[in-house]
């Protein structure tokens, strides 16, 4: 009989130890499974940081390039505006049967077909590219961004390319007709009045005229985009400062 009550408070005690242990068991896993959890959230918030410092240097980066692409683009039109008002000058003088050739055309004459160009400086938009369009959250100024470099951009490189086929087109029957004095931007006609009836001339100098101005009109439209992205960036960098 004393044997029976001794096993039954034996297995009371054993009954007691088990329950702790299982306690303390799950404590830990608690602990662990805790640690786990601080662990994912300290490196989410390593990786949010590091993906943050990379967005805003992107940002910084294509903001840098397209104040500077604003610069050439404000530089050509510039440019280009004064040969299209030259070949608009000419053109009036030769229409009219009583105007002379002045030595202040040489520089008109010169300039005729030449022409200037815009290469867009995008060494961070390359760098955007390898490291992922998504590296930008804001999905309205990436499509911008990617709308500017890829279409309007690209457009502009087809019309450099107008630019060069009309000049090699028009160079040669220029030459015929005009005389290069101190430098390549000075020219002078061989006879300012057979000039006035020359139709070739005349249609060639309207022709680029016209060309030059669409030219011109893009221009005006690529800067106008150029300007409005690069504030969006500049908004996005002030948001990402906050």
């Amino acid at each position: 009989m004393i044997k029976f009550f001794r096993k039954i408070r034996q297995n009371l005690l054993t009954q007691g130890k088990t329950a702790k242990y299982f306690k303390y068991a799950i404590g830990e896993i608690v602990l662990v499974v805790i640690g786990i959890l601080i662990a994912l959230q300290i490196n989410n918030w390593n990786e949010q940081r590091k993906e943050s410092k990379l967005e805003f240097e992107m940002l910084n980066g294509l903001s840098n390039d397209l104040a500077n692409n604003k610069m050439k683009i404000i530089s050509m039109i510039s440019r280009d505006s004064l040969i299209i008002a030259g070949n608009q000058h000419l053109l009036n003088l030769l229409k009219d049967n009583n105007s002379d050739f002045n030595d202040s055309l040489q520089f008109n004459f010169g300039n005729i077909n030449r022409y200037d160009v815009f290469f867009p400086q995008s060494m961070a938009y390359e760098s955007l590219k390898s490291k992922g369009f998504h590296t930008l959250r804001n999905d309205s100024l990436r499509t911008n961004i990617i709308e500017l470099y890829d279409e309007i951009y690209f457009i502009n490189s087809h019309i450099h390319e107008l630019k060069g086929k009309i000049y090699i087109g028009s160079i040669e029957m220029m030459n015929k007709r005009l005389f290069t004095t101190k430098d390549i931007d000075h020219k002078v006609p061989n006879n300012f009045k057979e000039l006035k009836k020359d139709t070739e001339f005349l249609n060639t100098l309207s022709h680029i005229t016209a060309e030059n101005e669409n030219f011109q009109g893009y221009a005006k439209t690529m800067l106008n985009k150029t300007i409005l992205v690069k504030k969006e960036i500049d908004n996005e960098i002030k948001k990402l400062n906050k």
